[in-house]
């Protein structure tokens, strides 16, 4: 059987190779956004998740930067990276990473290409245009039962093939889920064929807890002018 890292290359070169990527270039990317630039609204008392990436904006309660919001988040909590538009090589949006946080220090994920499936630094994400900061329900003996399957799968690859037995970052926090007695927090995508990240966000079971983002200004959204 050919060394995962040897069969992620394959396929990396076959996709580049065939015309299905030119093609996806023109396809939507998730709910048609393209670019991301999360704004202050302190009208907002909430934020729907199904609406935050149409909207992006912001409750004052929930807005911070990147590290704060790592900092605050509870250990288990999913979260969404963030570049700030669509990049040629991720059609499928901006919001294009999903990793899970582990402590304060580490997160658990399937990160890229050519790593190794585990544990990865929590302040990688502090490159990111922003992260999403998200509640699935995770309990901490729930997380504790992930270790248990992130371990079992420390030799294994990222890998975008579909194959039996192989993860990229969406499948890898679904299989970590179901290895808990969860459900999956992507759904599937028939338009794109994959578990695509940011679908997360139209899960009904998911929460927004806080939305940390890159060198935060007081870009407020103004609410109505008082009267009189």
């Amino acid at each position: 059987m050919p060394h995962p890292i040897l069969k992620s290359r394959k396929w990396i070169f076959s996709l580049l190779g065939t015309t299905t990527l030119s093609s996806c270039v023109f396809l939507v990317p998730t709910q048609g956004v393209r670019d991301v630039h999360f704004q202050v609204n302190d009208t907002l008392q909430d934020v729907l998740p199904d609406h935050l990436l149409t909207t992006q904006q912001v409750p004052r309660t929930k807005w911070m930067s990147i590290p704060e919001a790592l900092k605050k988040a509870p250990n288990g909590s999913l979260i969404l990276a963030c570049s700030d538009k669509t990049i040629f090589y991720k059609p499928w949006g901006p919001c294009s990473h999903i990793t899970r946080k582990w402590d304060d220090k580490n997160l658990i994920e399937a990160r890229e290409f050519f790593m190794k499936n585990g544990f990865h630094p929590l302040s990688r994400l502090y490159d990111y245009h922003a992260v999403v900061i998200l509640d699935d329900g995770t309990t901490p003996e729930q997380l504790r039962t992930m270790g248990f399957r992130v371990r079992q799968l420390q030799d294994t690859y990222y890998d975008f093939t579909g194959f039996p037995d192989t993860y990229y970052c969406s499948t890898y926090q679904n299989e970590l889920a179901r290895y808990a007695g969860m459900p999956e927090p992507i759904p599937f995508s028939k338009y794109w064929n994959a578990y695509v990240p940011a679908d997360v966000l139209l899960n009904p079971a998911v929460k927004v807890r806080y939305v940390g983002v890159q060198n935060p200004r007081p870009t407020v959204k103004p609410g109505p002018k008082a009267e009189g």
